[in-house]
């Protein structure tokens, strides 16, 4: 009977410590509509952000860059500034 219990109590404290870490938590941007879901564990972003893109004539106009990046621990501890770079970087 004890022991039961003890394993129903083990298994609900290994589920809780899981959804700890795994779940995320979105935080949108104003860059164009950014959005962060970051866990303990891991960061997915949702790149849509707008740049101005300039014409060899001089002229400027706003594009929307969209894209998807995946970042594992440690470096989803980064700001969103970082997270940019070394995304760019990658896909450079």
């Amino acid at each position: 009977m004890k022991k039961s219990k003890l394993n129903v109590a083990f298994i609900i404290s290994i589920v809780l410590i899981l959804a700890i870490l795994l779940i995320p938590i979105p935080m949108a941007y104003d860059d164009g509509g950014t959005l962060r879901l970051t866990s303990l564990t891991y960061t997915v972003m949702f790149w849509k952000r707008l740049e101005l893109v300039y014409e060899e004539n001089g002229d400027a106009h706003a594009e929307t860059r969209e894209d998807f990046s995946f970042h594992f621990f440690p470096n989803h501890f980064k700001d969103y500034d970082e997270l940019w770079a070394i995304h760019t970087e990658r896909n450079s």
